[in-house]
């Protein structure tokens, strides 16, 4: 979903879990509320919109990139694991967040803890890329399911 969008140069901008649908039929995962999308580098994409606690550091900064997205990814996923947002959601907060000194649960797998400090890097030249946060995922879904 957010490598398609990526793809195609499109920025969703308002990733969150509330944009998140999962079909009850098959697990299928569809993202909704477009109203934000952009075509990366746009004029527009200087201004930060959307959930402020999803915004990454650079966003606050006017750099709107997909490495913008890959920080709020982290965010998803962390909140996910732990039912809290990894940082407090104001513009001081977001500026300075770091995700290299998080805390999981003791059941988070450390590949987990890895990847998620990895997409909540500060600078957005160390966030890895979207397929490579793909294939740990992908990887770890194979080996929890296999168990």
């Amino acid at each position: 979903m957010m490598l398609d969008l990526h793809k195609e140069n499109l920025l969703h901008r308002d990733y969150k879990p509330s944009n998140l649908l999962i079909d009850p039929k098959d697990g299928s995962l569809c993202l909704i509320d477009h109203g934000l999308a952009m075509v990366e580098g746009d004029k527009d994409g200087k201004f930060a919109k959307g959930t402020i606690a999803y915004h990454s550091p650079d966003t606050q900064n006017g750099k709107i990139t997909k490495k913008s997205d890959i920080w709020t990814l982290g965010v998803i996923l962390y909140e996910m694991l732990t039912k809290k947002l990894p940082f407090n959601a104001d513009c001081f907060s977001i500026l300075y967040a770091d995700g290299k000194d998080l805390v999981f649960p003791k059941t988070v797998p450390t590949v987990l803890q890895n990847l998620i400090r990895n997409l909540l890097n500060p600078d957005p030249e160390k966030r890895p890329p979207l397929e490579a946060a793909q294939k740990i995922l992908g990887s770890y879904e194979t080996s929890s399911t296999s168990a």
